[in-house]
């Protein structure tokens, strides 16, 4: 019984919300500085503080972006744009993050970390969405507590 009580409180604490906030306008100009002058239209909103560790953030970020950031994702003009908007039907903060970007030769989402995206996301209390494409152009959909940085 007593390693039930373990096993219920190691759930609890990987399901813990996550401490700290992280200010996604510093991470994303540093996740995007690599592909800087190779032909890559880059367009993002002002972003918001988000909850949680900056290095899971990173990684997430990154996980999602590198695909997009692929020079031999497409030919012609590549692009990546990166929307945010506070969802105002929320009690609390919370934000909704939109990645978008030129045709890549698979989704951000068919990486091959599907399973530490989705471990990220977990942790960092993050939903995930990846509504219908829009012709070839992948889009995700990120959702997250967060504050105005």
């Amino acid at each position: 019984m007593h390693s039930q009580t373990e096993s219920a409180a190691g759930a609890l604490r990987q399901k813990a919300e996550p401490s700290g906030w992280t200010d996604l306008n510093e991470v994303v100009p540093q996740l995007m500085a690599p592909a800087a002058g190779r032909g890559l239209v880059f367009r993002c909103d002002a972003l918001p503080l988000a909850r949680g560790s900056q290095e899971d953030w990173t990684q997430l970020l990154q996980a999602l972006l590198q695909p997009l950031l692929d020079p031999a994702s497409g030919s012609g003009r590549r692009y990546v744009h990166i929307q945010c908007s506070e969802d105002l039907g929320s009690r609390e903060q919370h934000y909704r993050l939109s990645l978008q970007g030129s045709t890549p030769t698979r989704s951000p989402a068919d990486t091959s970390v599907p399973v530490t995206v989705g471990a990220l996301c977990e942790r960092l209390g993050i939903r995930l969405d990846q509504p219908a494409r829009n012709g070839s152009q992948p889009h995700i959909i990120l959702q997250f507590s967060g504050k105005q940085s």
